[in-house]
């Protein structure tokens, strides 16, 4: 697996547990991205160690082509989204990593929508629904 698959779990798991919590939607698509990449128990139970010493500083010289950041960017957002509510870390985490990888208002925001349509996505296939309604509920969003 390559250092971006790598990256991609860290951060992802990072996005997940930045607000102390790690929801049932958000531990799906951890568990469905680590299958995608071909990530074993071992490999991720390594990586979720690792996931709070990332070197955002190094971000953008791991991953200098655009669509290795515009992907990083894309499966932070998808994770902080995954729950159905905005929690103020997630964004100051997704804002500290647009800032590392050198996204621009309109790079993040092209990012944040193909987020938005994979996690419609990704709804349907692992019923990632009643999570999302609920929390939307409970902040009188239905």
């Amino acid at each position: 697996m390559s250092n971006l698959d790598l990256m991609l779990y860290r951060l992802a798991y990072r996005m997940a547990t930045v607000d102390g919590e790690v929801s049932m939607n958000e531990a799906t698509l951890l568990d469905v991205l680590g299958k995608s990449l071909g990530l074993s128990e071992e490999d991720t139970a390594g990586l979720k160690q690792e996931a709070e010493r990332i070197d955002y500083t190094m971000l953008r010289k791991l991953f200098p082509e655009r669509q290795q950041r515009f992907r990083l960017f894309e499966i932070a957002c998808l994770v902080a989204m995954a729950d159905g509510r905005s929690d103020l870390q997630e964004w100051s985490l997704a804002t500290k990593l647009a800032e590392a990888l050198s996204l621009d208002r309109d790079e993040a925001k092209f990012c944040l929508e193909a987020a938005r349509k994979r996690l419609r996505d990704l709804a349907k296939d692992h019923d990632l629904t009643p999570e999302i309604r609920a929390n939307l509920k409970t902040h009188g969003i239905e």
